[in-house]
């Protein structure tokens, strides 16, 4: 059971709304659909009597599945007191429990303190854990946490790709392409797609990405840039598209080595 509590200012409101009173006896039903409902209806008037009850219902210690769905709930209402139940769940002994937290948690958006708590799970020991962290720090578009992102892909978190390729700046290009012959081409690509999907980064940076890639010359890399000439991405940016097509015309169709894992 987590340590859980409410704070008792609020308690009075949670207890004494009839409305409220009859969805949180319906969310400690055993049956799942009865008690999910209940806890997505008490979420959707965040007032400080219905966060109260979630929590309440949190700290009384519920299935993981209904565990689950009430830290979901719990991050709708992006309030203080769920914002500390939350930092709590993102300890939960339970792995999908600890996942829901960080997709909660990307209701906080520009909240420094909350980028780096959801940071935090780019350490945890399951991989599941670390790829949900890596996905919630792009979803909140934490551009102060690349750096840790790239530690993280260092460390084997091949999800911190994508989110290093959708938050980076210009000037973290370099250290993104360090990796390219340490990781799995399959995983750069990822980040690479990011980069130049992305309508803020400069003609400069993209054409030096399809210039890098170009240099690999693989069957891969000929098929990764089709790809993203052929979903639109470009279509504002007619250098860039050039670019792309040129190096597309430039690969042979003969298999090529690889960059080594």
């Amino acid at each position: 059971m987590l340590l859980v509590t409410a704070p008792m200012s609020a308690f009075g409101q949670a207890v004494g709304s009839p409305r409220l009173q009859k969805l949180m006896s319906a969310a400690r039903s055993n049956d799942l659909a009865v008690a999910t409902t209940a806890i997505d209806d008490i979420a959707k008037t965040p007032t400080a009597g219905s966060v109260v009850g979630l929590i309440t219902l949190l700290s009384e210690g519920r299935a993981d599945a209904v565990t689950e769905r009430l830290v979901l709930a719990l991050g709708t209402t992006r309030s203080d007191a769920a914002l500390n139940a939350l930092r709590e769940t993102q300890r939960h002994r339970v792995a999908s429990i600890r996942v829901a937290t960080l997709s909660a948690l990307t209701h906080f958006i520009s909240r420094p303190d909350v980028e780096a708590l959801v940071a935090q799970g780019l350490r945890d020991h399951d991989a599941t854990v670390r790829a949900a962290a890596a996905r919630a720090l792009a979803t909140m578009q934490a551009r102060g946490q690349v750096d840790v992102l790239l530690l993280a892909f260092d460390r084997g978190v091949p999800e911190a790709a994508d989110a290093i390729g959708t938050l980076a700046s210009d000037a973290q290009l370099p250290a993104f392409n360090a990796f390219l012959t340490r990781k799995p081409l399959a995983h750069m690509l990822n980040g690479y797609r990011a980069w130049l999907v992305r309508d803020d980064v400069s003609e400069t940076t993209k054409l030096s990405i399809v210039a890098t890639l170009e240099e690999i010359a693989s069957i891969a890399i000929k098929r990764f840039l089709q790809s993203v000439l052929d979903s639109g991405a470009l279509a504002n940016e007619a250098n860039v598209q050039r670019a792309v097509a040129t190096s597309i015309g430039r690969i042979r169709e003969t298999p090529q080595t690889e960059p080594a894992p």
